[in-house]
């Protein structure tokens, strides 16, 4: 059983490389995906002989298609390489079991693990306050037009309800020189294709078999209108994987929902998690000592790797 560690990263390279350090493994490869604007050096990676870089690097603002993308593309990127298994990582996640533990753990399971839930679903994410407008509806039958970094108007071709009136005053509020390309949406734009048969909503981050990895890229190469389609979604990243996972795979008991990973959120309905601090160390030990954990997630301080790695150092869990 060979793990491929995919890791979409932008900061954090002394972490990175503590990432990459703790599940180095005969079992585990690496594939590293660079955003385009990221100004840091990672070229210490290098160093690794199981460690590779995209041969593309996307940028990856938050809500647009670029981050779902990037992944697809790196998919196919590894088609040619050896591995049974593919886990996608942020440089937040740590992982709290040692290689070869995961690599046992996934040789069993032999499931995608991955969280799906049909739209339209009013917190496909499952946290804590979590809600999606519209049940979704507003990602999956408009237009997202980006408006700054952090706002994005979602607007419906050819429907003048109070949904739309709503993105048109958000246009006005944050970007107002978008105002005609909004108006473009609404009068001029056609209707969003419906390209499979359930739209569904969940997280990114995922453990993939390889069977499943290459119908997927069988699938997009057949259906190029869902691919094209997809990249006028909001927040596609949320979407796409989950979608795609639930259209190709025909046996939805070798699906899992648990994503083996612990993720800490802030209870305000935000779908960014909050950092682990140190002071909540017993549920970083309460993450170790489950089996069916093997990352928590987000982490940005060096503090947190030392402390997994000590406590692993004195734990023998075995699968």
């Amino acid at each position: 059983m060979k793990v491929l560690y995919f890791l979409i990263i932008y900061k954090n390279p002394e972490i990175v490389e503590r990432i990459v350090t703790s599940l180095q493994s005969e079992r585990s490869l690496f594939l590293i995906h660079v955003d385009k604007n990221s100004k840091l050096d990672f070229s210490r990676l290098r160093r690794y002989s199981n460690v590779h870089f995209t041969s593309f690097r996307f940028p990856t603002p938050w809500g647009g298609p670029e981050l779902a993308l990037a992944v697809y593309e790196g998919l196919k990127e590894i088609q040619s390489c050896n591995w049974d298994y593919v886990c996608l990582l942020s440089e937040s996640d740590y992982p709290v079991k040692r290689p070869e533990y995961i690599a046992d753990f996934l040789n069993v399971s032999q499931k995608d693990h991955i969280l799906i839930n049909p739209l339209p679903c009013n917190n496909p994410l499952e946290i804590p306050g979590g809600h999606w407008l519209e049940g979704g509806r507003r990602r999956t039958e408009c237009y997202a037009l980006r408006l700054t970094p952090k706002q994005i108007a979602t607007i419906e071709p050819k429907r003048f309800d109070i949904g739309n009136l709503r993105q048109i005053a958000k246009t006005l509020r944050y970007k107002p020189n978008k105002i005609f390309n909004a108006l473009n949406i609404l009068f001029a734009y056609p209707k969003r294709l419906k390209t499979t048969d359930v739209l569904c909503g969940g997280h990114l981050w995922f453990f993939l078999t390889r069977k499943t990895t290459d119908v997927i890229i069988k699938y997009c190469d057949s259906h190029p209108e869902f691919l094209e389609d997809s990249k006028n979604t909001q927040c596609l990243d949320e979407i796409f994987f989950p979608t795609i996972v639930n259209q190709v795979v025909e046996d939805k008991s070798l699906i899992s929902r648990n994503i083996l990973r612990y993720i800490s959120w802030e209870n305000n309905g935000s779908s960014s998690p909050k950092d682990i601090t140190l002071e909540e160390s017993d549920i970083i030990d309460q993450c170790i000592e489950n089996p069916g954990i093997l990352f928590i997630r987000k982490i940005s301080d060096e503090q947190i790797c030392d402390y997994v790695d000590e406590r692993l150092g004195h734990h023998n869990i075995s699968f």
